[in-house]
């Protein structure tokens, strides 16, 4: 999992936080036509793996909490998406 700030992590990384904690971290779907293909083929690898839950994602991460926690905090990823509320 890269942690750098490089173009395909600027993407990447919204996904990791997604897949750990979608309600918190949603995932703009779309910019994953941004990867390229190896990064994209992780991520789809991720998706897959995660789809039958047999363990929280966390877990197959060696200290895998503070791993996403981190990764949320550097990247903002709770702050980037705002849901709608009802109109003022």
């Amino acid at each position: 999992m890269r942690t750098d700030t490089a173009g395909n992590a600027r993407v990447s990384q919204p996904s990791w936080a997604g897949c750990y904690n979608g309600e918190r971290c949603p995932v703009d779907l779309s910019a994953l036509r941004g990867l390229d293909v190896d990064l994209s083929e992780d991520v789809l690898r991720v998706l897959r793996m995660d789809r039958w839950c047999a363990k929280e994602l966390r877990l197959y991460v060696e200290k895998g909490s503070a791993v996403f926690e981190g990764l949320i905090e550097r990247w903002a990823l709770d702050r980037q998406f705002k849901p709608a509320g009802p109109s003022a």
